[in-house]
């Protein structure tokens, strides 16, 4: 399965960052410490449509997502070490770093466009 979505705080030296990502009807934010990853939120059953837009917030340790700029309210709680629920998180395991785009996979159906990124 192919996935792709924006990341925040990654490192330009190590494999470090906050990744969400997303598939078919799956949604998942991991924060990856030096390599080592750990799901924050896992959601199926999720429904995107084309032309729908996903975009993360990270502030402090806050985590906000979002779906056509509103909070998506439909994500569940976070798990292991992340607090929250309905698209607001905390976690303070990754403290800095750069936005980007993250995905898994290879295969021709994991497609993204007009990314935006901006410091908060």
């Amino acid at each position: 399965m192919d996935y792709i979505g924006p990341a925040c705080r990654c490192s330009l030296t190590e494999v470090t960052g906050y990744s969400l990502t997303l598939a078919y009807d799956e949604v998942y934010l991991i924060s990856i410490d030096d390599g080592v990853e750990t799901n924050m939120i896992t959601v199926q059953a999720v429904s995107l449509s084309n032309g729908d837009t996903v975009s993360m917030k990270v502030d402090g340790t806050t985590i906000t997502i979002y779906l056509n700029d509103v909070v998506w309210a439909a994500l569940g709680d976070g798990i292991n070490d992340t607090t929250g629920t309905a698209g607001v998180y905390t976690n303070s395991v990754i403290s800095s770093g750069y936005p980007g785009i993250s995905g898994y996979g290879g295969g021709p159906n994991a497609a993204a466009d007009d990314f935006y990124a901006t410091e908060v």
